[in-house]
């Protein structure tokens, strides 16, 4: 199993290119299938890091293999709902706000070891991980596999398989989402 490192702050990310370049190459496959090219990491992904206290990376020599950004609820302004829609108090709640695996790397546990890494490192002052993904595999209606990877790693959905939240801003508009939680 390779490495799973936690880098203490986004300037100290070595080799950022090579992030944005994994980061893209996982958001152009399922379930998103993003391949458009119109919105591309290195326009957002600072503003992400800079914001998270969990930056994990699984580094393979100077590329990435996978990746896991968390932040505190209150820094991520991203959501349409206030907290309690989702089942949780925004002061004690980490947001699992990207997760990401190199489709060459899939099925060797480095997901699981990120997500696990995480939950180890969650600080006593949160008590809750939420996260939201695809509900299905675009552009199909076959559930999404991380639905059943986030319950492995012991997540629930929040309000059930039949409760997607269509959202309509933002980068996957219009593509129903689950939200899922993880309670220490």
């Amino acid at each position: 199993m390779p490495a799973i490192v936690l880098v203490p702050n986004a300037a100290e990310i070595q080799n950022r290119a090579a992030l944005y370049q994994t980061v893209d190459a996982v958001q152009a496959g399922p379930p998103y299938h993003d391949a458009s090219g119109t919105i591309l990491a290195k326009d957002w992904l600072d503003q992400t890091l800079a914001a998270s206290p969990f930056i994990l990376l699984c580094p393979e020599g100077a590329a990435h293999l996978g990746y896991c950004f968390a932040q505190p609820y209150e820094t991520y302004s991203d959501l349409l709902h206030p907290p309690e829609t989702y089942g949780v108090t925004a002061r004690s709640c980490l947001y699992l706000s990207e997760l990401g695996v190199v489709a060459r790397a899939r099925g060797q546990r480095i997901g699981s070891a990120l997500v696990q890494e995480l939950i180890t490192l969650m600080p006593s002052e949160f008590d809750t991980i939420l996260v939201r993904t695809m509900q299905y595999v675009f552009p199909t209606t076959r559930e999404n596999p991380a639905i059943a990877f986030y319950e492995r790693q012991g997540f629930e959905l929040v309000g059930g398989r039949n409760s997607p939240w269509v959202e309509h801003d933002g980068r996957f508009r219009e593509r129903p989402r689950v939200f899922m939680r993880y309670r220490r």
